[in-house]
């Protein structure tokens, strides 16, 4: 059976670690009124590089980001999905970077009626073997739930129509045990249980990674480093053959 590392990380648009609500505030506007390239990628670079994992989701990135993060890990093949691609000022969304090659990559739109959102559909080959990573950050706003349902279905939808192995890594701004989450718990199993947001004061399970009955956990777990408002969130998995 093949091995994979597999980490998701909200990287919260290269801002660096909050020490507060208003930093974290703070930071977040000062990517739309400053300079969007900084040195903070070098960090989560040289965190990444440590834990050298073979693929890695990315939420809350834009594509100068994802270069210099790629580089920097030696992680030649990688994809961006900008989320606001009409709109150059929003440029951030979605992103992999991969030691494989990625033989096959498309965005879907999901439903949305006040945040735009998409999921990035990876498809890659492991031993012989094809398997699909979908990367995805649902709407954020606490009275939009119906919005993020909805998002749920449609990546049920995607999932059954792409009929392969499938690991799913996102924030989903939303917990287990919401109707949701659920949604999507019901066809993949979760595999963090651990509060991965706000990371200088965390009390929600926001992060997480969701695989097909097609793999077996060996391990799964929050990394508690401090470079942005989420924790990365990182699984070791099995393909069966």
């Amino acid at each position: 059976m093949a091995t994979l590392s597999i980490l998701s990380w909200n990287i919260f648009l290269g801002r660096g670690y909050p020490i507060s609500f208003t930093d974290q505030a703070l930071r977040f506007a000062s990517y739309f009124f400053g300079n969007r390239i900084n040195n903070n990628p070098k960090v989560i670079s040289d965190y990444l590089s440590k834990i050298n994992c073979d693929i890695i989701g990315f939420q809350e990135i834009n594509n100068y980001q994802l270069s210099e993060i790629a580089a920097l890990t030696k992680m030649k093949n990688k994809y961006f999905s900008p989320e606001y691609k009409e709109n150059r000022f929003l440029n951030y969304g979605n992103a992999i970077a991969s030691h494989f090659n990625l033989e096959h990559v498309y965005t879907e739109i999901l439903p949305y009626n006040i945040e735009k959102r998409n999921v990035l559909i990876s498809q890659l080959k492991i031993n012989k073997k094809e398997i699909v990573i979908l990367i995805t950050h649902f709407g954020a706003y606490p009275f939009n739930k119906n919005e993020r349902i909805n998002q749920s279905k449609k990546i049920i939808k995607i999932i059954d129509e792409i009929n392969l192995p499938v690991i799913l890594l996102a924030d989903f701004n939303s917990e287990p045990g919401s109707k949701e989450f659920n949604i999507l718990a019901e066809k993949m199993k979760p595999l963090i249980n651990s509060y991965t947001y706000k990371s200088f004061k965390p009390t929600k399970i926001y992060d997480n990674i969701l695989i097909s009955s097609d793999f077996i956990p060996i391990e799964s777990k929050v990394l508690e480093f401090k470079a942005s408002d989420h924790f990365p969130v990182y699984a070791k998995l099995k393909l069966k053959n």
